[in-house]
Formats: structure tokens, sequence, C-alpha cells
């Protein structure tokens, strides 16, 4: 039994993109519209919302319902272009909106169910079609919405729609509990820091307070060498490469070098990279250099910090500069310019560092190494449920995921069959 196709214009009632409204008044006329910023790896996030002016027609006409898709039609990125959430009402009970550079899709059910319309627009099937559509036009910031609405979808009977429905909902939630296990993990490290060594704004322990200067033995400026080479090379670490306190390898460069820049410019384990170059919020953010890595080197918009050995640990000082009061003492020696912001050698020698005894920090050393093999551990879990669900989507939309389920049903199916093909011939009315 073959599924019948349609196009995504035929799938839905309709396709309109939204509206921005003016400056709130902070009255009835405000309206929370949400934006493509809201749209998250598929869900909605609700924590920075934009409240604007709108008259009570426009919000009726533009007022998101239960199983609408919002879809980024414009973004500074191309590679958000098209990304999308599935839009259930919050228990707030506010009307909500969507913005200008976005496009509301509502789903005719009578032709699919709105989850699988969703699910599919974000399989590899779709994904890819999305791709060529770029490819062949010249707005690469800009969807265009012609040819995105002309994509053909594959339409199962609906009982077979909800099957596969029922079936991604099922792995889409162990994949959101794994995420929202890893996110509760990041809470731990503040906590373990203020236990062992109190909180650092007020210093209860009253550690002694020294410069950085005292526990650095050694700083250096990274690479200034544009990266004209990428492939089999050594790998050269850049600012996007520290995130959340620690590295961050999903993305690596590679470069060639002469044996004096990789003696120059070598990092080791233990030393600590830190942003010299990045926007406000990210300036100074820094992370541990451990074995895993392997050789590297390091860019010009990096600093390499080695530290005293018998002062001080990297991951205290590293953990250290990235905690909010760190952060705060390390902000007075930022320059700020427009967009960006630095710091320099000696200005991060400067910055106030409470000192307790090495060998606490050796104990909190020991602690932050096993969390991190802990997270590297979950990381890998995640991953693997993410290629499972990957995989899962693919299937889904050949037919391979409810083929066994599609022969114990075919009576009942065919006849639904005859039916959908009702219902697109009106839709295509």
């Amino acid at each position: 039994m073959n599924w019948q196709y349609t196009s995504l214009s035929t799938a839905l009632v309709e396709a309109q993109t939204g509206i921005w409204g003016a400056p709130p008044l902070e009255n009835d006329t405000d309206h929370p519209v949400l934006r493509s910023t809201n749209i998250h790896e598929g869900a909605l996030v609700l924590d920075d919302i934009a409240m604007r002016q709108v008259t009570k027609k426009a919000a009726e006409r533009y007022q998101l319902r239960n199983g609408d898709i919002l879809i980024t039609t414009s973004s500074g990125s191309e590679r958000l272009i098209g990304k999308n959430a599935f839009f259930e009402q919050p228990s707030d009970g506010r009307q909500y909106l969507f913005s200008n550079f976005t496009l509301r899709c509502r789903p005719n059910s009578k032709v699919v169910s709105p989850r699988y319309l969703f699910y599919f627009l974000n399989s590899t099937k779709a994904k890819a079609e999305l791709i060529r559509i770029q490819s062949t036009t010249s707005g690469l910031r800009n969807l265009n919405v012609s040819l995105y609405l002309l994509q053909q979808i594959p339409i199962p009977p609906q009982s077979e729609q909800k099957r596969i429905v029922e079936i991604l909902d099922q792995a889409d939630t162990v994949r959101k509990l794994r995420n929202e296990a890893d996110a509760n993990t990041e809470q731990v490290l503040p906590a373990m820091f203020n236990k062992m060594f109190g909180d650092p704004a007020i210093n209860p322990y009253d550690w002694p307070v020294v410069e950085m200067a005292e526990v650095i033995a050694d700083t250096r400026n990274g690479l200034y060498k544009p990266v004209t080479f990428y492939g089999s090379g050594i790998t050269i670490l850049k600012m996007y490469n520290i995130k959340n306190g620690a590295l961050d390898l999903s993305r690596i460069d590679q470069i060639r070098l002469d044996q004096s820049e990789l003696e120059s410019y070598s990092l080791q384990p233990g030393d600590i990279l830190l942003n010299r170059v990045n926007t406000p919020e990210l300036v100074g953010k820094c992370a541990v250099i451990t074995e895993e890595l392997g050789p590297a080197v390091f860019e010009s918009k990096n600093i390499r910090v080695r530290i005293v050995p018998d002062l001080s640990t990297p991951e205290y000082i590293s953990y250290y500069l990235n905690c909010p009061f760190g952060r705060r003492s390390l902000q007075t020696g930022v320059k700020h310019a427009i967009g960006m912001a630095t710091i320099n050698n000696t200005d991060l020698r400067q910055v106030q560092v409470p000192l307790p005894p090495i060998s606490m920090q050796s104990q909190w050393s020991s602690l932050v190494r096993d969390f991190r093999a802990n997270v590297a551990n979950q990381r890998e879990s995640r991953n693997a449920i993410n290629n499972i669900f990957t995989l899962l989507l693919q299937r889904a939309f050949t037919g391979e995921l409810t083929a066994k389920w599609r022969e114990a049903h075919m009576t009942e199916l065919l006849l639904e069959m005859e039916l959908q093909e009702k219902a697109l011939r009106g839709a295509n009315a």
C-alpha cells in the first residue's frame, strides 16, 4: 500500500506571516508576540517574550491556536531558517501572537495530524528539501515561502499518522528527560563550590585575597595567523571552543604550522584558555585544557594562562573566573567597543581572587575532573538518544516505522484511504 502525497499548502488551512505591532502601552492592547528567538530545538521557550501593542481585530487574526506550527522565515543566520515549533496554549491564559519574521502554518486536521506534520517538517527529508530551496534562491537568510509550501508531504491514513505520532512522542519524551537531567547536572558545580569555599562574594572563611599575578606563572596571547588550511593538520582552538566552563570540541578547525610556531603556541594539559576578545557577556570565559584534547594550539582571540602549581590549581582559578562574582571582578578590567570587548594580560593579572589552601583546591580539582567525566558520559548518552530519535524520524516517513502495524490493519487502512482521497480532493478544490 502506497501513501498518498500532497503539497504542504494543500495540507494546511492557512499559512500566514505575522505581525509586530507598536511599542507596548502597558494596557489591555499589549499582547505577547513570539519571535524566532523563542523557537529552540523544536520547542517554544517563553522566558523572553516581546510585548507589543496590537488592535483587538489584529490580535484575533494573528492569534496562535493549539496545533499551529510556527516557522522562522528570516534570520541573521541561514542555519536558523526553517526552524520550527509546535504551539500548545500555555496555562497562563494569555493570547499569543507571532511576529512578522515567522510563518504560522495551521494544518487541515481532515488531511493531516498537526503533530504528524510537525515531526515531518523536522525530519531529514524535509530538512534536505529546505537546503535545496535555499541553494536555488539568492536570499539565503529569508525563506522562500512559495517554494516551501510546494514541498510534497507523505499522507498516510489518519490512524497510521496517529500511530507514528505515538511512537515519536514516546521517543521525544525520553530525549527531553535526558536534556532536563543534563540541565540539572549543571547546577551541581556551583553548589559544590559554595559548600567547600563559601560564596566568594562575601568570603565567609576569610581566605587571603591576592591578585591573579601571584598565581600566574605565564600568559601568552594566541596565534595571529589566518586559517587558510582545513583538514589534516593540528587542532587550533578558537573562542567558540569555550562553553559552559569547559572545552566544546563539536567544531574543530585545523592548521599547518612550522616547528617554532608549534613550540610557541602549544597547549598543555592544565593550561587555562581564556577568551581575550569576544562579546561583552563572553569575554573572559575560560576552560581548562585536558589530556583528551591531544596536540593543539590557540588563536589570537584567546589567552593561555599557566598557574603556579604550588599556589593554586587551574580548575579552581578557571571556575572562579567563570562564576558570577569572578566574572564581575574580571569585568572591571574589560575594555568595551561596539559589540565586542577585550581584556589584556595586565588587567587579567590585577583581578582579585580568594586563595584557599592548596590542599582544598586540589580536592576541588579532583571533584571537577570526576564531574567532567560524568558530563562526558551523559553527553554520549544524549547523543545516542538523539541519534535514535533521528533514525526514527527517518523511518517514520519512509513507511518502515509502521510497516508491521500497517500489515495488521490493512483492511481498515484501505477504507481510510478512500475517505482520505475525498478529503484531499476537497482541499484541492
